[in-house]
Formats: structure tokens, sequence, C-alpha cells
């Protein structure tokens, strides 16, 4: 049997490395699984067709909404634009986790 040349240090640093990015990366996937989820019904339940009509008055003024029901379809497609699903920066977070080389080597 020949013997094996595996360097368990660098196996188990591997190993910790994957279970440190996990767990800092788990609050992130909930939120992007559930949160997002309960938060955009959130917001979307706490204003009805006027309240969004008045949103676009007051702080959206480059709208050019008219009619409570225009508001509602404006203000679905603004905050799906703005605040969609996390994604992307879930990804970047992910980036920063990762482990660096550093044995000098680029």
């Amino acid at each position: 049997m020949l013997p094996l040349t595996v360097d368990t240090h660098s196996i188990t640093a591997g190993v910790l490395i994957l279970i440190g990015t996990f767990v800092v990366m788990t609050p992130v996937i909930h939120f992007i699984i559930a949160g997002w989820a309960a938060k955009r019904k959130d917001i979307m339940d706490g204003f009805d067709a006027n309240a969004r009509l008045e949103y676009f008055k007051m702080f959206g003024r480059s709208f050019t909404c008219t009619t409570p029901e225009a508001a509602v379809a404006e203000f679905l497609h603004f905050h799906s634009r703005w605040y969609g699903r996390l994604s992307g920066r879930g990804t970047n977070l992910g980036a920063l986790t990762r482990p660096r080389n550093n044995s000098g080597r680029r």
C-alpha cells in the first residue's frame, strides 16, 4: 500500500474556512430567502393606492403618476427596480469573505 502524502493541516484549514464562510453568509442567505419576502409584503401592504400616489407626489416628482391605479403599478416597478433581491450584494459579501492567498505569489 502506498503512503498517502496528504497535508492534513491544509485540509483542516480549508474545511474551517468553508465553515467560517458559511457562518458569515448565513444571515445574508436567510434574509434573501425569507426576510426579503416578508419585508416586501410589509411595504406593499403598508401603502394603499392613494398613499402610493401621495408618495410619488412627495418623493418622486419625476414620475408621472396621476391616478391611484397608475401609482400602484409604478410603485411595484419602482420598488422591484431599487430594492429587488439582494443576490448581487450577497455575492459581493461572499467574495469579501473568501480566503486570500498570503503566500507572496500573485
